[in-house]
C-alpha cells in the first residue's frame, strides 16, 4: 500500500510541475506576441490598453 501512495504522490508532483510549466510558457508566448503585460495585469487586476488597442 505504501508504494501505491508514493506513486500517486510522484504521479500528482509530476502533473502539478507540469502544468506550472505549461502556463508559465504560455505566458511568455502570449507576451512575446501581444507584447502585453499579461502578467502584471494578473497579478493587479488592472489592463493599461495600448493606444492601438483603443483606435477605432
Amino acid at each position: 500500500m505504501k508504494e501505491v501512495a508514493e506513486e500517486i504522490h510522484e504521479f500528482g508532483f509530476g502533473f502539478i510541475i507540469f502544468f506550472i510549466v505549461a502556463h508559465m510558457g504560455g505566458l511568455i508566448v502570449h507576451t512575446i506576441h501581444d507584447r502585453g503585460a499579461l502578467l502584471f495585469s494578473m497579478l493587479h487586476g488592472k489592463r493599461y490598453l495600448q493606444k492601438r488597442d483603443t483606435e477605432v
